[in-house]
């Protein structure tokens, strides 16, 4: 109210599944309180992309939060054993098949309104150094991987990230690039222009609300 903001966004991140009922009672209340007393305000609450614990209560929010954003990044994060895209659009072919294609597949089953659900997208990815030029590849070391912004991979900041380096992973719909450097390999999965709009395309083709971005500033 102070500062005349539209509304608030809620993230608690690792919640336990025995802390459902209290969060969903915590958000049914605030977005009472919040629309109340700033009428046309929006509540809005991050979803993770795979819900672990089962602890988002999809049919009791949905009647009172305005947004439902899928923090649609870190598939394959800094503490993965296998390098893979941040946010693959398809199964990447490995074990691990989580996908941005599923996950909002999972929160519209669960009775999110496709309306209210929201895409969040990295603008951002993962180096990773790789025991191989092979794709999917084992992580030499893990963890060992280092966070690539998207302009910092489209300037080429250290120069390895040219069109020569640069692959496609048709599976999850990925770009990533590939070179070596101190004697080992390096596998970059950033998404570019082309993949980001293979993403916006999804958001289209189900019906839902929109995208999200982590973080702005990050696109330069």
């Amino acid at each position: 109210q102070q500062r005349n903001a539209n509304g608030v966004n809620i993230d608690f991140e690792g919640m336990p599944s025995s802390q459902k009922t209290a969060f969903t009672n915590f958000m049914i209340n605030l977005c009472n309180q919040m629309h109340s007393a700033i009428p046309g305000s929006q509540v809005s609450m991050a979803l993770y992309s795979v819900d672990w614990n089962g602890v988002f209560d999809m049919p009791a929010l949905n009647p009172y939060v305005d947004l439902f954003i899928i923090m649609g990044y870190d598939y394959y994060y800094g503490g993965s054993a296998t390098a893979g895209p941040n946010d693959p659009l398809y199964h990447f072919g490995t074990t691990y098949n989580y996908t941005l294609s599923k996950s909002i597949s999972y929160y519209l089953n669960k009775g999110a309104s496709p309306n209210k659900l929201i895409l969040g997208l990295p603008y951002y990815g993962r180096e990773y150094t790789t025991t191989s030029n092979s794709i999917p590849s084992s992580v030499l070391n893990p963890p060992n991987s280092v966070t690539r912004t998207f302009t910092t991979v489209m300037l080429n900041t250290g120069g390895n990230y040219t069109n020569a380096n640069k692959n496609w992973n048709a599976d999850s719909f990925s770009p990533y690039w590939m070179f070596q450097s101190g004697g080992n390999w390096k596998q970059c999965f950033v998404d570019d222009g082309y993949s980001m709009r293979k993403r916006f395309d999804m958001v289209n083709q189900r019906g839902i609300g929109g995208i999200g971005i982590w973080a702005l500033g990050y696109d330069d």
